[in-house]
């Protein structure tokens, strides 16, 4: 009973590292959404808060909206995450007021930290020993071209498959005109 139980936790603890806290993190940043969409919603935020963004529209005969309408929508600029709020058109760009959604900047930020944590990625141990691998292939070094000669089939293995095909291609691959240019420099 005691191996059954212990061996379900570590399974439940496994699942956890691959997924569980991908999983978490989503329904968290889900919820954070939710409560910033609620608060706007109930016009329960500053409005000095609100950040303009302005995009120029490239549309014939396009008429000004002069008031804001309410607008669903987010944007991630440099790692800030904006909700939009309201926007209008005027003068021929697009009007996007947002608010900034710290909650979820938090939350995505602690996850990432969190995954680099889990798996070692965080690049500031000294104690572990940098190993350097090198894979050597055949094919790295092996420059010789494999050319084939469709032409020296005999016709009478192709006549019964294909018996419409007469075609003999000439060559597989074609000489390059000249030296390509060297970009490097």
């Amino acid at each position: 009973m005691l191996k059954t139980i212990t061996a379900i936790i570590l399974f439940l603890l496994l699942a956890f590292n691959w997924a569980g806290y991908r999983i978490m993190t989503t329904w968290l940043t889900h919820n954070a959404d939710q409560r910033l969409e609620a608060k706007i919603d109930r016009n329960d935020y500053d409005e000095a808060a609100l950040i303009e963004i302005r995009v120029p529209l490239n549309m014939p005969y396009i008429t000004d909206q002069p008031e804001y309408e309410r607008h669903y929508g987010e944007i991630e600029f440099h790692g800030q995450y904006y909700r939009y709020v309201k926007r209008k058109i005027e003068n021929g760009a697009l009007v996007l007021k947002c608010i900034p959604n710290d909650s979820k900047r938090r939350i995505t930020a602690k996850a990432n930290e969190f995954f680099k944590d889990i798996n070692g990625l965080d690049g500031s141990r000294q104690d572990k020993k940098q190993s350097t691998t090198v894979k050597l292939s055949l094919g790295d070094y092996d420059d010789t071209v494999s050319s084939f000669d469709i032409a020296a089939l005999p016709t009478r293995c192709l006549s019964p498959v294909f018996p419409k095909l007469r075609i003999a291609l000439p060559e597989a691959f074609l000489k390059a005109p000249a030296q390509p240019p060297d970009l490097q420099s």
